[in-house]
């Protein structure tokens, strides 16, 4: 029947039969091949595929985020805020040009004097996701900055779905919305922008299921290459992580597993001390490593942490350099805490986790706390966990204490001090809040997982309950909490309440009821942390002078060629790290990697700096531009006086555009010179003056002191401020006292020069915000609570320089007090004194590579020389003087701070040569572990080696009894027969000499004689 069939399909699709002889066979009908997927792809999208739709998901919601803040295409905003404006930013520009331009990434001279880069590759660029960056090209980075963020947050959405739908052995659509709601946890609206830490949060849930895997006695790869990655892409989050994997492996355990449980069923082997003495120190080994193994604690716990450090081990390359570069950085410095202080109250902290809570971004003011908002659903579900019988008491007790955990942490300054690195973080605080807002989902989807356990009126009380929550935050005015708070909260918990109850209703439908509340969960992400993002730096903005810039760069290129060391600025910087982003050799840092010694020195010498991590360069004095080889400054907004300039000659019209004109410094000095010796005791840096720490420079170098002449300031006028005194007037430091208290005051000073030559000014001041200088009627406003030295220009005698300071109307500005510095050069003494520099020996750069590598020649005048260099010290540089590698331990740290190394009179050919510290080590264990990895992996495979086979198949009882136990059967203390099962056969004689034995004379040893699948199943 069915040829017949077949027949006629084929007969009803083919041409009419010819008859005759020249009839021939119909042609066989053609058959379309349907195109498929290969089959690893169709199973990785069917398989996962509502993991897919957390990621779609996500994206959308970030999507709608940046056409909510006209982000491209529509509009000219970019997601750049704070650091990721001033630092990260320029950063990946960095990257970029060295990428295409074929520079080393072991040392970089972009920012702050110079510095190992491998420090900000790492910290900050470590990210596959970067290639990105790397296709976007150098101005669209905002841009590319903007799909990594999407594409992080969509891939935590992933991993946190897949981590559902694993653990719960579920393929429905309800852990999609889960995914969402981590993705958009309260630590991600606060963080989103802190781009390089996006890639832990994203891979920890991972980190936590290939944990749970270990636990359970599952492969342990998962937990290994996803603690891998996270170390390699942010060694601050995987430090984090670290530490929430130690902790949850006890939670983990001891909710699961008895203290005792065991690996396998037991048969035991009596071993007398005479048979135990005479075994190889292998078969000791080899039973004492069968019973450790018994254990499922000690087992289980000696797999997570070989393996954790095996993924240490792995990312070496990148972990031990890193670890001697933050030794010189203040990304770690820190006591740690002698007095017990708590940050919040526990109402507070309830209370943030209503929807719309303000991100905690600063670490000062009455508001900081952790960011641990995750959705107002896991509010209404946790509480159902802790009432559900489905789950065992133990784990609800340790489930409770895991939360305890993290709210003490967050709390107690010394466990907040432990978890941020033994540091306190400057700000961004409770950086490790996206491990609660983990575990808190978690537990809600345990609930959810359950929720056919409860009633109708359970889940009401539970809704009631949290809605009562926000009416009384809002009521007791608790911090982050106001009116649209309380509202967003009432409204998401009124509708989870009832999408819940639907579900537990039988006459709904609950796929589509599910789906329901998965759109519910995307509603809140949408309305409520909308709200939260910060978009309002217009790209216009940002890359208007890029191009003007580029022009003046590269002319200046060509006239100084190859092999030429300089460094140039602006005179006023866009961003705090423009020398990346304009990627020219400059002065200014901002980096948590950056030499917090040279941040202290570029203090004391008057640039605007934070002394810890951030120097900004402003047109400084000129015995600082000749320290560190200032040789070109670009003026965008008009800072330097090119009239009667001394110092600075105006390079020419092609040097000048609309936003710049070029300027070069007349006394620039190559990046090593010679000082006197005299200068390692004699360089103070206590003093609070930076003209005096530069003249005491000067002298060791030039012999030239007091360069600079002080000029006491004059009082013009004063409104509502008490006289001055005129001793203090003349030292610097001033004291002053409105007449009527919270009311406006003004200082007017002036400041006229007896002699032709720069005047400089310093003011600083913890009470006083702004001030204004002014020459000649030409004003320029000044930050005073970030002091550095203002750069008043050439000055003849009659002119006049007046000081307007504004006290503000506060209880800050009632009294106080201000130092104020004011000096002019003598530019008759800098010359002879820089002449003398250049006749005791200044380095002529016959090589420089703009990387790793800088070579020259110098002819010393005298034997009672040290040569000065303007590098930062480290002790990856290796100095080599004729072709002799100069001891390390003859190193000076110059200032704290910079390269110096003893020299002799004559002439020397001088080459210095970067290679990060523990660069090569890190390799090397990298390598010897990625080996080792791959042989183990082979010797599986092949199922050799010693216990190769242990979780595969029962263990043979032959293979862990001592082999001497085997053959000595003359003692009668053997044994007859071993059966493959692991089981003990006595012999009859051996058996009655055994019970003569003293009980003393007895060890008893343990084999394991079931596979690890058995063992699960016993437990």
């Amino acid at each position: 029947m069915s040829e017949e069939i077949i027949s006629t399909e084929v007969a009803d699709n083919s041409p009419a039969p010819v008859s005759g002889a020249d009839a021939s066979p119909a042609p066989a009908p053609k058959v379309k091949k349907k195109k498929t997927w290969p089959p690893v792809i169709r199973k990785v999208f069917s398989e996962y595929k509502y993991c897919w739709y957390a990621a779609l998901f996500s994206c959308a919601i970030m999507l709608f985020v940046y056409l909510a803040y006209k982000f491209f295409p529509i509009g000219t905003t970019t997601i750049l805020r704070m650091d990721l404006y001033h630092q990260y930013g320029p950063l990946f520009t960095e990257f970029y040009e060295r990428v295409f331009n074929g520079d080393s990434f072991l040392y970089s001279w972009t920012s702050g004097l110079g510095s190992d880069f491998l420090g900000n590759f790492y910290n900050y660029l470590s990210s596959p996701a970067n290639i990105i960056m790397l296709l976007a090209g150098h101005t669209n980075m905002p841009e590319a900055i903007a799909v990594m963020v999407l594409l992080k947050n969509t891939f935590a959405a992933w991993t946190f779905t897949c981590f559902i739908q694993k653990k719960f052995n579920r393929s429905d659509i309800s852990a999609t919305g889960f995914g969402v709601l981590y993705a958009f946890c309260g630590w991600y609206m606060a963080y989103y922008w802190n781009i390089m830490w996006l890639d832990g949060y994203a891979v920890f849930p991972l980190v936590m299921l290939g944990l749970e895997y270990i636990i359970d006695g599952k492969k342990p790869y998962l937990y290994l290459f996803s603690l891998f990655f996270a170390m390699i892409t942010s060694y601050y989050m995987a430090y984090m992580i670290c530490i929430v994997s130690f902790i949850y492996f006890f939670i983990y355990y001891f909710s699961n597993y008895e203290l005792g449980a065991v690996n396998a069923d037991l048969s035991s082997i009596k071993l007398t001390r005479v048979q135990y003495s005479r075994l190889p120190i292998q078969e000791k080994l080899k039973l004492f490593y069968r019973n450790l193994l018994n254990s499922k604690l000690i087992s289980r716990g000696c797999t997570f942490a070989a393996y954790s450090v095996l993924a240490f081990l792995l990312a070496a390359f990148s972990l031990i350099p890193v670890y001697f570069i933050l030794k010189n950085s203040s990304a770690t410095g820190g006591s740690f805490p002698t007095d017990y202080s708590s940050y919040f109250k526990f109402f507070d902290f309830i209370a943030n986790h209503l929807a719309g809570a303000e991100p905690t971004i600063r670490s000062s003011g009455e508001d900081v706390l952790p960011n641990i908002y995750s959705g107002v659903l896991p509010l209404i579900l946790c509480p159902l966990y802790l009432f559900s019988k489905k789950y065992a008491f133990r784990e609800k007790v340790a489930t409770i204490i895991l939360f305890a955990v993290f709210f003490f942490s967050f709390n107690i300054n010394y466990l907040n001090f432990i978890w941020h690195g033994f540091h306190f973080p400057n700000d961004l605080p409770y950086r490790f809040s996206f491990a609660y807002s983990f575990f808190l989902l978690y537990v809600a989807y345990k609930a959810f997982a359950c929720l056919n356990e409860h009633s109708k009126r359970t889940i009401t009380v539970v809704g009631i309950a949290v809605i009562a929550v926000a009416v009384l935050a809002q009521k007791v005015q608790s911090k982050n909490v106001d009116d649209t708070v309380v509202i967003e909260s009432i409204v998401f918990a009124v509708m989870y309440v009832l999408v819940l109850i639907m579900l537990k209703t039988p006459k709904y439908a609950k796929t589509a009821i599910t789906a329901l509340l998965v759109c519910c969960i995307c509603t809140e992400a949408i309305v409520v942390d909308t709200a939260n993002f910060q978009m309002t730096q217009n790209k216009e903005n940002y890359v208007a002078t890029y191009d003007d810039l580029q022009s003046i760069k590269g002319k200046i290129q060509d006239l100084e060629g190859d092999n030429s060391f300089y460094r140039m600025e602006q005179a006023d910087l866009l961003t705090r790290m423009d020398d990346c982003w304009f990627y020219y050799n400059g002065v200014s840092t901002f980096s948590s990697m950056a030499y917090e010694t040279v941040s202290k020195l570029m203090k004391k010498l008057g640039m605007y700096g934070n002394d810890v991590n951030s120097y900004t360069y402003f047109p400084q004095t000129a015995v600082f531009n000749s320290m560190f080889s200032m040789k070109y400054v670009l003026d965008n907004k008009k800072l330097i006086d090119p009239d009667g300039n001394f110092f600075y000659r105006e390079l020419g019209p092609e040097f000048t555009n609309k936003n710049y004109t070029g300027y070069r410094y007349n006394f620039c000095l190559p990046p090593a010179f010679t000082v006197d010796k005299s200068i390692l005791k004699s360089w103070e840096l206590l003093d609070t003056n930076p003209f005096r720490v530069q003249s005491q420079f000067f002298e060791a170098a030039a012999g030239k002191s007091d360069i600079f002449r002080s000029l006491v300031p004059k009082v013009q006028s004063l409104t509502n401020v008490n006289a001055l005194s005129e001793s203090e007037l003349s030292s610097g430091n001033i004291s002053f006292a409105k007449t009527t208290y919270n009311t406006f005051g003004s200082i007017t000073l002036t400041v006229k020069p007896e002699i032709s030559g720069n005047v400089y000014i310093y003011l600083q001041s913890s009470t006083i915000k702004n001030a204004t200088y002014n020459k000649n009627g030409t004003g320029t406003g000044y930050e005073v609570e970030t002091p550095y030295i203002y750069d008043a220009g050439h000055c003849d005698p009659g002119d006049i320089l007046t000081i307007d300071i504004d006290l503000p109307d506060d209880d800050k500005g009632n009294k106080g007090k201000f130092t104020l510095y004011c000096v002019s050069m003598d530019e008759n003494e800098f010359i002879e004194g820089y002449n003398t520099i250049l006749t005791n020996g200044t380095m002529a750069v016959t090589y420089f590579d703009n990387g790793r590598n800088l070579r020259g020649y110098i002819d010393v005048a005298d034997d009672d020389r040290l040569l000065y260099t303007s590098i930062p010290y480290d002790t990856g540089w290796t100095v080599t003087v004729d072709g002799k590698a100069v001891d390390k331990e003859s190193y000076e740290k110059l200032g704290s701070a910079l390269l110096a190394i003893p020299i002799t009179a004559g002439h020397h050919e001088i080459e210095f040569s970067f290679t990060p510290n523990g660069y090569y080590a890190g390799l090397a264990l990298t390598l010897i572990s990625l080996v080792l990895l791959i042989v183990c992996f082979i010797m599986k495979k092949k199922k050799t080696g010693l216990f190769s086979e242990a979780s595969e198949r029962k263990i043979r009882c032959e293979d862990f009894v001592p082999s001497v136990l085997l053959y000595d059967m003359e003692t009668a203390e053997g044994f007859d027969d071993i059966t493959d099962s692991g089981e003990e056969k006595a012999d009859d004689d051996g058996a009655e000499k055994d019970a003569d034995a003293s009980a003393d004379d007895t060890i008893a040893g343990e084999i394991i004689s079931s596979d690890s699948d058995n063992a699960e199943s016993d437990s």
